[in-house]
């Protein structure tokens, strides 16, 4: 009834003549449908069509590069992510990526280029500081990691995750007290509760594992 009612605004008074144009106009509709499904199949198909039509556009050479960095090829990430940092130099996002692709690929000190890069293009971007206390934190380097967390936080107190890192990087330096006092946070800023139980378990083994090397 409501699309007769809506034809009718426009002069549409034969019924025959509206359910007609209501069946061509079905089909259209079906058949862009169709066309929207192919190309959003997969993610991989879509980022790929994006690029296609946009292959001069940082964001969306960025976000193809996403696609392959959360699949693990980093390398094809990378490809992606240069041509993205060529468009764009001074891009936070793209050069902080890179980083990341670098850190997970274990060149480690490329990725603190990258991700100091970040920082001086866009001092506020936290995820860059971030970056920096993951890579830190990974080389042992405990004070230095927990002060990039830090830093990340003073930015943007709404990220979970940072939270969990700078409970990480106390139990480093074998503060435990500070450890659970960041973790807490995390637990109250979590609303991944799937999340939430798998970090749980983590950080109550190398709480346990802290515990035991001070009984020693």
């Amino acid at each position: 009834t409501g699309g007769v009612v809506v034809l009718d605004r426009f002069g549409v008074r034969d019924y025959r003549k509206v359910v007609s144009l209501w069946i061509v106009v079905s089909v259209v509709l079906a058949g862009l449908t169709l066309a929207r499904n192919r190309v959003w199949k997969d993610e991989l198909t879509l980022w790929t069509d994006v690029v296609k039509k946009s292959p001069n556009k940082a964001r969306a050479l960025n976000n193809f590069a996403s696609y392959y960095g959360e699949m693990g090829l980093y390398d094809k990430a990378l490809e992606y992510l240069f041509k993205s940092n060529a468009i764009d130099p001074k891009d936070p996002f793209t050069l902080n990526n890179i980083a990341l692709c670098f850190f997970y690929k274990g060149d480690l000190q490329r990725a603190i280029d990258y991700a100091s890069q970040a920082t001086l293009v866009a001092p506020n971007f936290y995820q860059a500081y971030n970056t920096l206390g993951q890579i830190y934190l990974s080389m042992g380097l405990c004070k230095r990691a927990v002060d990039y967390f830090l830093k990340a936080l003073d930015l943007y107190k709404e990220e979970a995750k940072i939270y969990y890192n700078v409970s990480l990087s106390y139990l480093c330096l074998n503060n435990i007290e500070r450890a659970e006092h960041f973790f807490e946070l995390f637990k109250n800023y979590t609303e991944d509760k799937n999340l939430l139980k798998t970090l749980e378990a983590d950080f109550q083994r190398r709480l346990y594992i802290k515990k035991q090397m001070k009984v020693k």
